[in-house]
């Protein structure tokens, strides 16, 4: 993916692509050093840069700059202040330090920095380092080296033609929670054979008057180390880094070098305790358990680029990259102590598995990284390298995607790997920027959205003056999530999310497991309104738009906004739903949820939402399902099978009616149901009106303890009075009719002529002179048409029924009722049985009630 910084403006907003800060002084080399890291503690990013060559006052001195985030300004204007020191180094105490989260060197809990002065004011060739310890109130124009005691140190080695502060890095080597300081420094005269480089380790402590401020007050390991080699290295200290742990053993080593020639990086182990004497140890010599090293080819100049990069193979522990100035780098994979170092690692023996090679355009050139970054914000760290003399001058920096799994290297990675094959990013700059050119520390999120921000400095750019380029992170793809605004899909997803869309930023976080870390992930959703949660427990809140949610599986906790939200479920799961709460693939807290859809599987699905109040969509798929809901406009299809709708709520009144395939129950809400072919409803204390005679099904009715009227479906139906003086109609169908307490009617009529094919109902529980049986002469018209009615209640057998010329016939034995529809001719004629009452059952004429 390329980016043109071409494209960018000293114009800052916290969208977008990035943004360049330009110099406020003319020929200083903005952004020579630079960080991106949190000074202030605040958890948001900070941006430190520098001007080495400020011109303060009319001296050579340089400056530093910090702007908290994300309090941007529209542009920035930084102009001279009180000098400092030229040139200058800096080096941040960040969160990023993948051993421990407690980075200080002072142990406040405020992040300080380092400014490495190898040349600073006043003096010859002697340089010095300075700690500023972090304020979260600091602010205004502050001279480092003229701070009292108690906000910062200064350190010297106190000899001739010393470069101290070189190079400056920090983090925890003896794993005490606080920063140490690592400071590189050269000899200003290589060209004598006594020239030779010094490496020191000051360690972060809270008592800071027994902190040296020399090497040679450095007496003890408690105070911090001091490295050197034989005579003839004047480069040796040239690059010092923190690496983070890369030998898998919870405390944080570095490196340092002596890019001469071929070059050699020089790896140290963290120790709790350092053993032996803490000064002019000679890396060289380092037994196997307390580092290694690793050298370059023929003039390589290996080290003259050190970089930490974290974790990017997800392994749980971190790696190192090492530059040379043939425009090559190497990634060397960290090792746990199953599998430890060798003593020596060439950079030819690098192949893919140990660690793999990074081949960069332009020519002869000083490659610079960054600190560890996860410029896609996926939970993986990603390698930034940059090349000031790529692409003709303008400078290019790749961003190298990190990537899970022992293979997921080749041997070797080019520019055209990292921009044709989605492997990372390329970031061109403008016409002689050379961008790259100067050395930052770490990343940040200066923008305030979760993702790391990357900075970039030109010293060259505009002729000398130079500027700073933040390019803001872009989140990547995960494997599982989708995210397409207006929806964010984790349903593949293997961890937990977190989403409140309510919070205009940092509103989606989750956690990445690598190896034995983990890692938490902060995204901004802008845009969003459906979320679809993972297999865990996920948090899911929506905001003030009508948003659709979905936990899935896991004990979820879903919380609605503002407006009409709605959660959706699928699964082969019986689900229960109620105003707080979803059961089925998980047990979900539920706030705020206005609309339910839920979808069942191949399986017999229960569907119980009667203690919801809003509406529901339920779809039962395949199998037998059961639909039990309360109030509220629900739409229901059963799917395959024979599937069951039940209401059981305290309703008075229900109409069915069909339109096409799907059928509509007005009284408690208004439900369309389509494929279900039983209906099952329970009414309440009260007169309960219930008519289903626009159902095809089968239909299931109680009527509870009121006077209720039942209304029977086209299908074989089981119709239950209960208490009360209940009316009970059939309708076509093989229906079964219980009265229960009370003074019950039994009544039939299809509203059309009577036909056998409907099928006889049977009367359960009639009680002669209590209970009556209702015929309609719409559907017994013989009777309409004769004018006159006559009974026999005693007939033998169905043969005597037949030829009784009355049109209603009985016989007691079999408690079958007949409609004698031709009279004493052969046959009932186009009658038939009209109802079975329970044997033995004694009828009369005043059991019998006619109706017009």
């Amino acid at each position: 993916m390329p980016i043109s910084l071409n494209s960018f403006t000293s114009n800052i907003t916290p969208t977008g692509a990035g943004f360049f800060i330009p110099a406020g002084v003319l020929n200083g080399r903005f952004g020579d050093a630079f960080v991106l890291g949190d000074v202030n503690a605040d958890g948001i990013g900070d941006l430190v840069t520098t001007i080495p060559d400020a011109n303060i006052t009319g001296g050579n001195f340089g400056q530093i700059n910090v702007q908290f985030g994300p309090s941007l300004p529209a542009s920035f204007n930084f102009s001279p202040v009180s000098p400092l020191a030229s040139p200058i180094a800096i080096a941040l105490a960040d969160d990023r330090n993948a051993s421990n989260q407690i980075v200080d060197f002072n142990g406040d809990r405020i992040p300080d920095f380092v400014i490495g002065l190898p040349l600073p004011s006043g003096t010859s060739v002697n340089g010095g380092v300075a700690i500023v310890f972090g304020n979260a109130s600091r602010s205004g124009s502050i001279d480092a080296l003229a701070l009292p005691t108690s906000e910062s140190i200064e350190f010297g080695n106190g000899g001739t033609e010393r470069r101290t502060g070189t190079s400056v890095d920090v983090g925890d080597i003896n794993g005490d929670g606080l920063a140490d300081v690592i400071i590189g420094e050269t000899d200003d005269n290589p060209t004598i054979a006594s020239a030779f480089g010094n490496v020191i380790v000051l360690f972060g402590s809270a008592t800071t008057a027994s902190i040296p401020t020399s090497t040679g007050f450095i007496t003890n390991t408690n105070q911090g180390l001091s490295f050197a080699t034989t005579t003839g290295t004047p480069r040796f200290g040239e690059t010092v880094r923190f690496l983070g742990d890369i030998n898998d053993d919870t405390i944080g080593d570095f490196a340092f070098a002596n890019p001469s020639g071929a070059g050699e990086v020089f790896v140290v182990f963290g120790k709790r305790t350092f053993a032996g004497s803490p000064t002019n140890i000679n890396p060289s010599t380092l037994a196997a358990a307390d580092g290694f090293t690793i050298t370059g080819g023929t003039a390589d100049e290996l080290g003259t680029m050190i970089g930490r990069i974290g974790d990017v193979n997800a392994d749980g522990i971190d790696d190192m990259l090492v530059g040379t100035t043939e425009n090559r780098a190497f990634v060397v994979f960290g090792r746990s102590s199953t599998s430890p170092f060798p003593s020596t690692i060439p950079v030819g023996s690098i192949n893919g598995t140990n660690g793999f090679r990074i081949d960069l355009p332009g020519s002869f050139s000083s490659l610079k990284s960054t600190n560890t970054v996860d410029y896609n914000n996926d939970g993986i760290d990603d390698i930034y390298i940059s090349s000031e003399t790529a692409n003709s001058g303008t400078g290019q920096a790749f961003v190298v995607f990190g990537r899970r799994g022992a293979s997921a290297f080749a041997a070797t990675v080019t520019a055209a790997n990292i921009e044709t094959g989605n492997q990372g990013i390329v970031i061109t700059g403008g016409v002689n920027d050379r961008i790259g050119e100067g050395t930052g520390s770490g990343s940040g999120d200066i923008n305030n959205d979760g993702t790391p921000d990357l900075a970039i400095g030109a010293p060259s750019a505009d002729g000398g003056s130079g500027r700073v380029y933040v390019v803001y992170g872009q989140d990547g793809a995960l494997p599982g999530l989708t995210q397409t605004a207006p929806t964010l899909d984790a349903a593949g997803f293997g961890s937990a999310i977190t989403v409140n869309l309510a919070d205009a930023r940092k509103n989606f976080t989750f956690d990445v497991v690598n190896g034995t870390r983990t890692r938490r992930v902060v995204r901004t959703l802008t845009g969003y309104t459906t979320i679809i949660g993972t297999a865990q427990n996920d948090t899911i809140t929506g905001d003030a738009a009508a948003n659709t949610l979905t936990g899935n599986a896991g004990n979820d906790t879903i919380t609605g906004g503002a407006g009409t939200d709605t959660i959706v479920e699928s699964g082969d799961v019986n689900f229960t739903l109620t105003d707080t709460a979803l059961t089925g693939l998980g047990t979900d807290v539920l706030a705020g949820i206005e609309v339910a859809q839920l979808t069942g599987g191949a399986g017999a699905n229960t569907f119980d939402t009667t203690a919801f109040t809003g509406n529901t969509t339920l779809n039962g798929g395949a199998g037998n399902d059961l639909f039990i809901t309360g109030a509220g406009n629900d739409t229901i299809d059963g799917g395959d099978g024979i599937d069951t709708f039940r209401l059981s709520t305290n309703v008075t009144s229900l109409t069915v009616t069909s339109s096409g395939t799907s059928i509509t129950l007005a009284g408690l809400g208004n439900d369309t149901l389509t494929n279900i072919e039983i209906l099952d409803i329970t009414g309440g204390a009260g007169a309960n009106t219930f008519n289903a005679a626009g159902f095809a099904g089968t239909v299931n009715m109680q009527g509870g303890g009121g006077n209720d009227r039942l209304t029977g479906s086209n299908g074989n139906d089981d119709l239950r009075g209960d208490l009360g003086n209940d009316i009970l109609t059939g309708g076509n169908g093989r229906d079964t009719l219980r009265g229960g307490a009370g003074r019950d009617q039994f009544v039939f009529d299809t509203n059309a002529p009577f036909s056998r094919t409907t099928g006889p109902d049977r009367i359960i529980d009639f009680v002669r002179g209590v209970d009556r049986i209702v015929l309609d002469r719409t559907t017994f018209n013989a009777i309409r048409r004769s004018g006159r009615v006559t009974f026999d209640f005693n007939e033998r057998n169905v043969r005597a029924a037949q030829r009784d010329r009355d049109l209603i016939t009985y016989v007691p034995s079999t408690g079958k009722l007949y409609y004698n529809q031709n009279g004493s001719a052969s046959g009932f004629g186009t009658g038939g049985e009209i109802a079975t009452l329970t044997r033995g059952t004694v009828l009369s004429a005043a059991d019998i009630i006619l109706r017009a």
